[in-house]
Formats: structure tokens, sequence, C-alpha cells
């Protein structure tokens, strides 16, 4: 998520960080068998207009 910089700074962009997060977790602790695919190091970030990440590998368990 972008949230603007300097002057055009976004004001709910704690709540916004904090909300996302949340929702993460809910869903994770909902859905047990989902987890991160991969080491949370290799994880490629691109920096154009703000920090996200290129790709987020996602793994199932089969059980």
């Amino acid at each position: 998520m972008n949230f603007g910089a300097g002057a055009h700074y976004c004001l709910g962009t704690s709540l916004a960080k904090v909300a996302v997060e949340e929702c993460v977790r809910a869903a994770l602790a909902a859905r047990p068998a989902l987890h991160l695919g991969q080491d949370p190091a290799g994880i490629p970030w691109r920096r154009v207009l703000g920090r996200s990440p290129e790709r987020l590998l996602i793994g199932v368990d089969e059980s």
C-alpha cells in the first residue's frame, strides 16, 4: 500500500497498517493450513511508490 509522502502523507496510515496486519492474522488463524511459503528474509521487495513485495509465496499443508 502507498500512503504518500511529505505534505501529502496519509493521516490514516498507522490505522490502515494495523487493520491489514490484524486481517492477515485472523485469516491465518482461521486457516491453520496456510503458512508463509518462503523464508521472510528471501522476499523480494519493490520500492516504487512505497514498499511492497514483488511476490509472496503462501503454502498450504495437505492434512
